[in-house]
């Protein structure tokens, strides 16, 4: 079900353009990997992350989809501990 509905959204000519600026933002240090050729959630949807994130760190990732996790296990497990590590917090 939940592949079905973004595969819908996708399908509907709405972009993030379409929606307001955020009320509210996320103030705290963020990553976040997009896989470049995510099926499901297209990495063209990250142009607005910064409006809702602005302490953002983004990349997206070469030869990867949507389970990045599964298809890329030790370059996602570098990636968050090298966050925290830079955080002070790792």
């Amino acid at each position: 079900g939940g592949f079905q509905y973004y595969r819908a959204r996708a399908r509907q000519e709405k972009t993030w353009a379409a929606l307001p600026t955020p009320a509210l933002q996320v103030p705290v240090p963020t990553l976040v990997r997009w896989g470049e050729n995510d099926p499901v959630l297209p990495v063209r949807w990250a142009d607005r992350l910064p409006e809702y994130f602005p302490h953002l760190t983004f990349r997206t990732v070469p030869a990867c989809g949507h389970f990045m996790m599964r298809e890329q296990p030790d370059l996602v497990h570098r990636e968050v501990l090298g966050f925290f590590r830079d955080l002070g917090q790792g």
